[in-house]
């Protein structure tokens, strides 16, 4: 039997500490040492003053649902059994503000989603690293955050 697995991460260099994190169980954005503006995901410059300089800070791994989008067909093989599951944009706090960050929304069908929920980071380790999914806040951690 032959098992298709699914697509892997680009290994681009500046994208290198996001997916370093994510293996260590922690999430890393980009945060310009000029202005201060925080970005995810990671580019060359800064979007707000073009600066090239920048450092990696902590996100908090939990967030809430901006929006998101449910894929009922796929032409990748990796995800054949998957449909429909739903991709989501998940709003984190960082120090220095906000980032909007993408990623599958794992154990809720997708029609019991809702803007605002509280979501957390999941990491799915992969031989290469981890991906990093969302799944829901539970009440006992929604307390705590």
């Amino acid at each position: 039997m032959t098992t298709t697995e699914r697509p892997r991460p680009a290994g681009y260099d500046d994208h290198r500490p996001f997916w370093d994190g994510a293996a260590a169980g922690r999430l890393v954005v980009q945060r310009c040492t000029q202005c201060g503006a925080v970005r995810w995901p990671p580019r060359i410059l800064c979007g707000a003053c073009l600066s090239p300089e920048v450092e990696w800070v902590e996100a908090t791994p939990t967030g809430s649902l901006f929006t998101w989008t449910v894929i009922h067909h796929t032409t990748l093989a990796g995800f054949k059994d998957d449909p429909p599951y739903a991709v989501g944009l998940v709003e984190v706090t960082v120090a220095g503000g906000l980032v909007r960050m993408l990623g599958g929304i794992r154990g809720c069908a997708p029609s019991e989603l809702q803007v605002g929920m509280a979501l957390r980071a999941q990491f799915e380790v992969v031989d290469d690293g981890a991906l990093v999914n969302w799944v829901l806040v539970g009440d006992d951690e929604r307390q705590e955050t």
